[in-house]
């Protein structure tokens, strides 16, 4: 299966009898009636188990709120599910999870991505890209004035192919 997105994924595999958590981050994070919560996955075994997105928030930190995520019964490419965590609102994630409910004997899951967000903000291009250097086997030198890290977090670089898709760098 591996790499997500140019990059490496957590696979998950194993027998699955019931349910398992996975405990995954400790967070702090404030829900307001925008917030979301993304995971990015590729399900690899054939069998029936489900894998949910879990929340513990900070005044109930005992329990486990297991949100449902579309699509991961099947066998398939990667995906990308979004629950809606606006019911939530007011309230402070503590830590995520990804529970896991089934039976399987070799089940397997890859997880490329999860992201939790107050909205569909995307920063503008940046400012002065520039391409130094183009090689004839394809690579290329660029560089571009930084934003402020409370601005962007991270710039992730696409190629445009002749057939209008895109191709990540």
């Amino acid at each position: 299966v591996g790499a997500y997105n140019g990059g490496s994924s957590l696979a998950v595999y194993g027998a699955l009898s019931g349910t398992d958590t996975m405990h995954l981050f400790k967070t702090d994070l404030a829900v307001n009636a925008n917030s979301k919560a993304s995971v990015t996955f590729r399900k690899v075994s054939t069998d029936d188990a489900v894998m949910k997105l879990g929340l513990i928030f900070a005044d109930d930190a005992e329990q486990v709120v297991a949100l449902p995520i579309e699509n991961t019964a099947a066998a398939g490419e990667w995906t990308t599910a979004t629950a809606d965590l606006s019911a939530y609102a007011g309230r402070n994630i503590a830590a995520i999870c990804l529970v896991f409910e089934g039976e399987a004997e070799n089940y397997q899951i890859n997880i490329g991505n999860i992201t939790v967000s107050d909205g569909d903000y995307t920063p503008g291009a940046p400012e002065g890209f520039v391409i130094d250097t183009a090689y004839a086997d394809g690579q290329m030198i660029l560089r571009w004035e930084k934003a402020d890290y409370s601005d962007v977090v991270q710039y992730n670089l696409y190629g445009k192919m002749a057939d209008g898709s895109r191709v990540y760098l």
